[in-house]
């Protein structure tokens, strides 16, 4: 990340795909403390998890379907596991 400003932080976790490629790259980021990787990694979770669920009812929605479809929802589970212990 390019800093740890509030705000930058808080559109991170808003948005993590504006910010970061994978999230492997969140747990990398040496900028960012345990708390922060843990709140983008939930924040990711939930949104692959909505675009399933969308998908699910036919209602994909673009470029964040797409990489969530690659991403499954398990491997950020499993980073979060990671991070937590």
């Amino acid at each position: 990340m390019l800093n740890k400003d509030i705000f930058l932080l808080e559109d991170a976790i808003c948005n993590p795909l504006k910010y970061f490629n994978r999230p492997e790259d969140v747990v990398a980021d040496s900028d960012l403390s345990k708390s922060e990787k843990l709140k983008i990694l939930e924040s990711w979770k939930d949104i692959c998890q909505k675009i399933e669920i969308a998908d699910s009812e036919g209602m994909r929605q673009g470029t964040e379907d797409l990489f969530c479809t690659l991403i499954t929802r398990q491997g950020i589970i499993d980073l979060i596991g990671k991070i937590s212990h």
